[in-house]
């Protein structure tokens, strides 16, 4: 018997019977060698469903084919399905009597056949660019991969979808992909993905028989958002930076409801209804096509930040554990244009595409002057000279062009490999596959998509820049009076009369600071 996801074949016999010599028997069949008429019914099992006979006309609920051969392929079934089999044979005259010609015996003992379970598809990891796809039989007993051995091949299609989840992704990131699989591989990493788009993946199997099953249901899965960086804080040798990663548009635009901010007590039959009616209100808020989309695990095991110099030769790279979502980045130099980007590492060991690239300055450091000599005080003033990128448009400009020509070189080679491909596949007489040009386009438009982020990044109009306010100052006086700490979070500070007076005249730039005991 071979039994398919929407089929199965049944084969049967009448037993053989042994006649006792001297014994006279009436037999209404027709004997081996002649035509024989059988009627097979088939039905499901109980609970497992109905045909609803707009396919095939029925009786008393089955479907009823008529054959005259002892075999007999059943098909348009449900996968994962049981259904109830009989089969009786139509009774000819023994040549005493007509009264049976015509009419049929009675159905056979019946026989329960169970249709192959249907195929999943399951996205283990799906990341920025990646997805890891898995298919295997839904089934019911505890072994998943059991009845998957019943498959010698499986074909995986790939489509990605707009952002209402229904109707296929038009334009040049558009994707529509089916790749074959020989034997037993029932895993793929999907690469060349576009960061926060949806794809629908459906997979069907070729059983040993050589017959392809049903498509199983479409799984639809997004793409990450890539990580986003933040700069907070940039001083004269340091900058701090903090990264997010934002979930699906249509999570985060989801509208805020009074009850969800209701705390309940831990564990409570409260808690457990407001957790219910939240997921209720979140599925109601989603459109119908967006409810059953996959998301990503978002979790991480460690970052990876790196800064690197423009105007000065520096690069740094810092790891940091999961749950660290920020940093303070030292050791650089005042006056100088940066550039940092952050990434992740999954728990499967793929690591993320970096974040959109952020170019900072750093603040200019203070200038100090000094007057109003006296036998014992000294006049201090400091400042700080405006922030502008200025002075370094040039040096931008020319890492700017320099990081734009390798992002040029591999535009232009992403070119020359699809134009490669299709030009095999002409000389070999092979049919391009709309596959084949749609990952060439999206790696063409990955590195255009990298030249863009380049002349966006070393554009002088859009570096940080620090911002001069300070909450204080200290100043280092070589000798024996010591280093006061002057606080200048309003410019002034009271004066004190213990071996040395210091003095900030409020609304100046320049501060004066005097000493009673100056050498």
């Amino acid at each position: 018997m071979e039994v398919g996801e929407d089929y199965f074949t049944v084969a049967w016999e009448r037993p053989h019977r042994d006649i006792p010599e001297g014994a006279t028997y009436s037999v209404s069949f027709p004997p081996p060698q002649a035509v024989h008429s059988y009627q097979i019914s088939i039905q499901p099992v109980g609970a497992e469903g109905r045909f609803n006979g707009t396919d095939e006309p029925l009786t008393d609920g089955a479907r009823v084919y008529d054959t005259t051969q002892p075999t007999l392929q059943l098909s348009s079934l449900l996968a994962g399905t049981r259904y109830r089999v009989l089969v009786r044979e139509q009774m000819v005259s023994d040549g005493s009597s007509d009264l049976w010609d015509g009419y049929f015996g009675v159905y056979s003992r019946e026989l329960i056949v169970e249709t192959v379970e249907p195929m999943i598809v399951d996205p283990e990891e799906v990341g920025e660019n990646h997805a890891l796809l898995h298919w295997h039989r839904n089934c019911k007993s505890d072994d998943g991969h059991k009845a998957a051995s019943r498959a010698d091949a499986f074909e995986l299609q790939v489509v990605r979808v707009g952002a209402d989840g229904l109707t296929p992704f038009q334009g040049s990131m558009a994707l529509r992909l089916s790749k074959h699989f020989v034997g037993k591989e029932n895993k793929y990493v999907l690469p060349n993905l576009v960061p926060n788009a949806i794809y629908a993946v459906s997979v069907r199997a070729k059983t040993i028989g050589g017959r392809w099953g049903t498509w199983s249901r479409e799984t639809k899965f997004i793409t990450q958002k890539r990580l986003s960086m933040r700069v907070d804080l940039i001083g004269e040798s340091s900058f701090s930076a903090s990264w997010f990663r934002l979930g699906p548009d249509w999570i985060c635009n989801r509208p805020s409801h009074p009850d969800d901010d209701v705390i309940h007590p831990l564990n409570s039959v409260e808690a457990a209804v407001a957790r219910r009616d939240k997921q209720d209100r979140d599925a109601q808020s989603f459109p119908a096509a967006l409810r059953d989309v996959c998301i990503g695990d978002y979790s991480v095991k460690n970052f990876q930040l790196q800064v690197v110099g423009v105007t000065c030769q520096f690069e740094k790279t810092i790891s940091l554990e999961n749950g660290e979502l920020s940093s303070v980045i030292s050791d650089l130099s005042p006056n100088n244009v940066y550039y940092a980007s952050v990434r992740s590492l999954a728990s499967t060991g793929q690591w993320s595409l970096a974040s959109p690239k952020v170019t900072i300055c750093t603040l200019n450091p203070l200038r100090l002057s000094v007057g109003g000599f006296t036998e014992s005080e000294v006049r201090v003033g400091w400042f700080r000279d405006p922030q502008t990128t200025a002075e370094h448009e040039s040096m931008m400009a020319a890492r700017q062009a320099e990081m734009r020509r390798d992002a040029e070189n591999k535009e232009k080679q992403a070119r020359f490999q699809k134009q490669q491909i299709l030009q095999q596949k002409g000389d070999l007489g092979e049919e391009v596959r709309p596959e084949d040009v749609a990952l060439s386009n999206l790696l063409i438009e990955e590195r255009l998509a990298a030249l863009q982020e380049v002349d966006h990044f070393l554009d002088p109009a859009n570096a940080l820049l620090g911002v001069g306010e300070v909450t204080a100052y200290q100043i280092q006086l070589y000798g024996e009076s010591g280093s006061p700490f002057i606080m200048s979070h309003d410019h002034t500070l009271p004066i004190r009369k213990i071996r040395k007076k210091v003095v900030i005249k409020q609304g100046k730039t320049s501060k004066a600071v005097s000493y009673t005991h100056l050498r």
